[in-house]
């Protein structure tokens, strides 16, 4: 029988006059019903959800007025009878101001159709509750929107979540407790352990677990240390080979063994034997399991016991004593091969101390008794007591070094040392002897002292011969330059008489060349000790020596009326190839001696005589320079080829002089493979003989000069200030002379213009290239250029013009004019494209020369 409800179809008001009708379906019989809900059951149903149900109207977005049913106003917390405007403003006041946001977002959502959100209200009696708020919008009619929705308190059901939730996480955290027990358990055990162990991941290698031992041995108190300082566990080991191991563990090997050193956090050593293996963790991950024994102690043994091996092998005798317990025990006892014959006698010796069995001071006594020299090492037990060793060793290192004096023995040893080193033992003092013989070594140290003694004599003469030099140096340049200052004075005070000042310049340019002279001779000196000399070999015809050396000396020879004989009857072979210069050198060097050191009217010889030589191809030559002057003593001649050496100062004999000319002329001899020798009778004269093996050239050419490294441009400055008879005329020449010194210029400038050169100045290189690029091709005939400038020097300066696209004047001479007077600044001079060389100061009779030769031979 269907059995309907009498009201079954009944309206409800809801949210102030909405309408809505709940209709049901069910089965009876196997038939099915449809029936409606009551009014009254409908408002049940309502009130059990605690649902509230709202309806809110609003015009533009604004003026929203909100219709709440009664449960709707029970959750708000709001009276009735209040205006739809002043629910809605309540409503929204009492929203959590951090979810103000969220309901604006959606109170537009709705004016778009369906909306939902869960929230958080400030009920005013119940307090802070979570509410699912849901609704949509039934219409639009013009500028006006009709939404409906419910509001639903969430809080209860929270509640019952997280109960169920912490229920969940507590019965978690009773079995990870539970699992935690047990590794404690394990943990605890293995902290017992004397080995070290460690577990870490396989994936990232980091340090899980460290027991007791572990941490002990990387240094660290927690295990958080040894994280943070090391992070992952392959960088604590220094060996790649067990890095390489350990990291085999994640690929193939389940296992592996290896020994190791562990580097601590606080930088401490360890030696382990290491074992690895995998396993699996409670929480199923890959781990490595190591364990580790510290061996450190055997390794300790085991360095020491080298260290001590290799002490011993440098003593014949080593021991090991107790000063405390007054005991010792014999380590080694070396024999050495060749003294086999001794050796039944050195092992009676220590069978006679073992006598006194194994006490310290017995068997020392016992041993200075037999062995030790008491005239000399009296001291000898002083210095080994126990009691003094004790005092002295841990103050002094832990170590002690004594040399004696041994007698009476088989293979005539006499000197011994004794070493004694302090063990670092907690219980008692403890040493180790090692006796050895030093005969070897005395007998170094004291041909090392004996050649420190003569070398500080050297030093101690060369001292004094410097000081010596500096002192005679210090008169002898200042006698020249009293003579130029003197006369220059003196030629300021006679300008009106020409031939007064003529005579006083003319000492002036003596005095100059004198001084000249000196400072040559000094620099020659510095440049052959440096090893800046150099030998240049040429072919060279030896009559153009003797030639060029009486050229040179004749004046002085005439000045004091002496006589010269030069006899070269005995040379077979006229051209021969050596260093033509350092040859002159030479011969003027022990000539001009001669010169100085014979008196008025005396006699010079020179005598060249040619001897057989064993090596083919080449000649000996002797060369005898003998004079009768004052003479040499036979003390001073053991000295003459020193450095600043001189026999009387130049204020005694009125010799002036360096005292290097003989240094000098010794050190070129030796680097031409020659010899000299003298020998002199003081008040008889002085012969020198010099010996030289040359090889012998062929026929002389401009070829073999330069196949003998002579160039051919290396003409300028040895014209000997004179100037060929077909050379040019220089009047109206145009020079550019490159000089940065303002007084130079004006000294090369008026010595040119009195020779009626058209002179130009650039005050350094750059201007000089410069003054080049924009000169016209026949505005310079000559550039006379200086080396050691500020901004650009004068190598760099030619070879810019060298480089100029204009060829007449990319080709223009230059000559080089320079205080830098050396063989190798002339090379240089070359090398950079000049065309010849002149060394300061001004010489102006060579340098009109240079200039007329460089300009005919263009």
């Amino acid at each position: 029988m269907n059995k309907r409800c009498a009201n079954d179809r009944i309206k409800i008001n809801i949210l102030g006059g909405f309408t809505r009708k709940l209709l049901f379906k069910c089965s009876v019989d196997g038939g099915e019903y449809m029936g409606y809900l009551s009014e009254e059951e409908i408002k049940e149903y309502i009130t059990a959800s605690e649902t509230g149900f709202w309806k809110m109207e609003t015009e533009n977005g604004e003026n929203v007025r909100l219709y709440p049913d009664e449960n709707m106003l029970k959750l708000m917390g709001a009276p009735d009878g209040w205006t739809p405007e002043r629910y809605c403003t309540f409503f929204m006041e009492n929203i959590h101001p951090d979810d103000q946001q969220i309901m604006i977002s959606y109170g537009k959502d709705l004016l778009q159709g369906n909306a939902e959100v869960v929230y958080r209200y400030n009920h005013p009696i119940e307090g802070e509750m979570r509410v699912r708020c849901g609704g949509r919008r039934l219409k639009v009619d013009g500028n006006k929107a009709f939404i409906v929705g419910y509001h639903k308190e969430l809080s209860d059901t929270i509640r019952l979540e997280s109960g169920q939730l912490d229920e969940e996480t507590l019965i978690r955290r009773n079995r990870i407790m539970q699992m935690k027990k047990s590794k404690e358990f394990y943990w605890d055990l293995m902290d017992k352990a004397v080995c070290g162990m460690v577990v870490y991941t396989i994936s990232d290698h980091t340090i899980q677990y460290m027991n007791a031992e572990a941490l002990r041995i990387y240094g660290a108190k927690e295990i958080s240390d040894v994280q943070e300082r090391v992070g992952q566990i392959k960088h604590i080991y220094n060996d790649p080979t067990v890095v390489s191991k350990l990291v085999s563990l994640s690929d193939d090997d389940i296992q592996v063994d290896y020994e190791c050193i562990i580097v601590g956090i606080n930088g401490q050593l360890t030696n382990v034997l290491a074992h690895s293996e995998v396993v699996t963790s409670l929480e199923g991950e890959r781990c490595s399991y190591t364990t580790f024994l510290d061996i450190s102690e055997n390794k300790a043994l085991s360095n020491e016991k080298s260290i001590l091996n290799a002490l011993c092998s440098d003593y014949d005798y080593v021991y090991l004593c107790d000063l405390e317990a007054d005991s010792t025990v014999l380590l080694k006892l070396h024999i050495k091969p060749n003294e086999e014959d001794v050796a039944e006698g050195e092992r009676d010796m220590e069978a006679r101390l073992r006598e006194n069995g194994y006490c310290y001071s017995e068997r020392l006594k016992t041993y200075y008794d037999i062995n030790v020299d008491k005239s000399v090492s009296s001291d000898f037990l002083d210095k080994l007591n126990p009691d003094k060793l004790m005092e002295y060793l841990p103050d002094n290192g832990g170590r002690l070094s004594y040399r004696y004096r041994i007698k009476n023995h088989p293979l005539g040893k006499e000197n011994y040392e004794v070493s004694v080193f302090k063990l670092n033992e907690i219980d008692g003092f403890k040493i180790v002897m090692g006796y050895r013989v030093i005969d070897e070594i005395i007998s170094e140290e004291t041909q090392q002292r004996k050649i420190l003694q003569n070398a500080l004599v050297v030093a101690e003469n060369a001292n004094k011969a410097k000081t010596n030099f500096l002192n005679n140096m210090s008169h002898d340049i200042r006698t020249p330059m009293n003579a130029i200052i003197g006369y220059a004075n003196l030629a300021t005070t006679h300008l009106g008489d020409k031939e007064q000042v003529k005579d006083y310049l003319k000492k002036i340019s003596t005095s100059c060349d004198h001084l000249l002279c000196l400072i040559n001779d000094v620099l020659d000196m510095s440049r052959i000790e440096s090893g800046n000399l150099k030998i240049k070999y040429k072919t060279v015809h030896i009559p153009d020596i003797f030639s060029d050396l009486t050229t040179i000396i004749q004046s002085s020879i005439t000045e004091k009326q002496q006589e010269l004989h030069i006899d070269t009857g005995n040379v077979i072979h006229e051209d021969i190839i050596t260093d033509k210069l350092r040859l002159n050198q030479i011969l003027l060097n022990i000539v001009g001696n001669a010169i100085k050191f014979t008196p008025m009217g005396g006699k010079i010889s020179i005598k060249i005589s040619e001897k057989e030589n064993t090596k083919c191809g080449y000649a000996t030559y002797e060369i005898r320079i003998k004079d009768n002057g004052i003479g040499m003593s036979k003390s001073f001649m053991e000295h003459i080829y020193e450095s600043f050496s001189r026999e009387q100062t130049s204020t005694v004999s009125g010799i002036q002089g360096t005292g290097l000319g003989m240094a000098i002329t010794k050190n070129i001899v030796d680097m031409l493979k020659g010899s000299i020798s003298v020998t002199s009778e003081e008040g008889k004269g002085t012969e020198f003989t010099v010996i030289l093996d040359c090889e012998i050239a062929g026929d002389k050419s401009v070829a073999s000069d330069i196949a003998s490294g002579e160039n051919p441009k290396d003409h300028t400055d040895s014209t000997n200030g004179l100037i060929k008879e077909n050379a040019i005329d220089l009047t109206g020449k145009k020079i550019l002379l490159v000089e940065d010194n303002e007084l130079n210029q004006e000294i090369a400038t008026a010595l040119l213009e009195e020779n009626g050169i058209v002179v130009d100045v650039a005050e350094d290189g750059c201007v000089a290239v410069d003054k080049m690029n924009n000169a016209s091709e026949d505005c310079y005939d000559i550039i006379l250029m200086d080396v050691q400038m500020p901004k650009m020097d004068g190598y760099t300066a030619t070879r810019k013009i060298r480089n100029i696209n204009d060829k007449t004047k990319s080709n223009i001479p230059i000559i080089a004019l320079t205080a830098n007077a050396f063989e190798e600044d002339k090379n240089k001079a070359y090398e950079a494209g000049m065309n010849g060389f002149i060394a300061k100061p001004i010489n102006i009779e060579k340098l009109l020369a240079a200039l007329a030769e460089t300009l005919t031979n263009i």
